[in-house]
């Protein structure tokens, strides 16, 4: 009530330079000032925070405390054991901020519970995000489960992402899976994305599949994105694998076949 009240005196200070009322806003502010003097208990900013988010009794109230600390302060070893401890915490809000600023050991917590609470929209969103920024790679297949099973198209969208950036550590070929989304898939910007995802991390074993899609496609766009797709591959791999197909660069007629140098398959040419 006190706040609405100094909102509305400070508006009409502000329109009718009404000077009689400055000194109640200016006592108002001290006022503030002297509360959160005595709420702070003489302890720097960092210390209060960290002793909220180890025994506030609120859940919503630890978490707030937990996002302040990791946000604007470096994390020490107190911290971690609080973040550590608040993986354990029955809200699943706070568990997962906790998980995923926990290091590997948050993202197993976070990938068991993935697999076994039922999770709202955005916490599902939560997770997905803090295994992409942590490359962690491990959730490669439990995506792939995620993304089969769910219709929501931000966690689609959010799932290629993450696989996008796995695909890059060279460690997992996606390949089937991403090309059986693209036969499949229906959603116009979500076929584009898998395109994308196959141009960053699909192998040459893909782009006859690619080429062949390429062909058939009467959709510009499409089409566009099919061939940015494969020339990624190709730039990728530029003398190709041994023994397999590859499409030649742009110097050469768009879409030809040619073996790759050295694969020791080229066929002998007979002169008349």
């Amino acid at each position: 009530m006190i706040f609405e009240i100094d909102q509305y005196n400070a508006h009409a200070a502000f329109l009718w330079d009404d000077v009689s009322r400055y000194d109640f806003i200016i006592q108002s502010v001290r006022d503030l000032v002297n509360l959160s003097d005595s709420l702070n208990d003489g302890k720097p900013s960092v210390e209060r925070l960290k002793i909220i988010a180890e025994s506030d009794l609120l859940p919503s109230v630890r978490l707030n405390a937990f996002e302040t600390l990791v946000n604007r302060y470096p994390i020490d070893d107190f911290i971690r054991q609080l973040l550590e401890k608040g993986m354990k915490s029955l809200n699943i809000d706070e568990l997962i901020f906790c998980a995923g600023h926990s290091g590997r050991k948050g993202m197993e917590r976070l990938l068991h519970i993935i697999k076994t609470e039922k999770l709202k929209h955005r916490q599902i969103l939560s997770i997905i995000r803090y295994f992409q920024e942590n490359s962690f790679s491990e959730s490669t297949y439990l995506l792939m489960s995620v993304y089969s099973e769910t219709e929501d198209l931000e966690i689609k969208f959010e799932i290629l992402q993450s696989l996008i950036s796995f695909g890059k550590l060279k460690e997992l070929s996606m390949d089937d899976f991403l090309i059986n989304l693209l036969r499949d898939e229906c959603d116009a910007s979500l076929k584009n994305k898998i395109i994308e995802c196959l141009g960053e991390c699909g192998t040459l074993s893909v782009v006859e599949t690619l080429l062949t899609m390429q062909k058939s496609s009467l959709n510009l766009i499409r089409n566009n994105a099919l061939k940015e797709a494969i020339k990624s591959i190709q730039s990728r791999n530029a003398k190709g694998e041994s023994g397999m197909l590859a499409i030649e660069d742009d110097k050469t007629a768009e879409g030809k076949l040619s073996f790759p140098e050295d694969s020791g398959d080229t066929p002998d040419i007979k002169e008349d």
